[in-house]
């Protein structure tokens, strides 16, 4: 599997197109965050590790549930 659009909505079982655009973000926000984290970018890799593939799945679907903003005091 790779970090492509197609397979991060098969991921998220999202069948329509109007959140494409804010899915693409949300990829690079998440595989920023794993780089920053391994302190290793993914364009050093000739193809994608599975395990970090799928941490980016995840992370993304993480920040598309919880896009809410979060309110700590009423």
């Amino acid at each position: 599997m790779e970090l492509t659009l197609t397979n991060i909505k098969k991921h998220l079982n999202i069948d329509h197109s109007e959140d494409d655009a804010y899915l693409s973000g949300l990829t690079i926000v998440a595989q920023t965050a794993i780089e920053n984290e391994i302190c290793y970018s993914f364009s050093g890799f000739t193809s994608i590790p599975e395990p970090l593939q799928h941490a980016v799945f995840l992370l993304v679907g993480n920040l598309y549930s919880n896009r809410e903003p979060v309110a700590f005091a009423n």
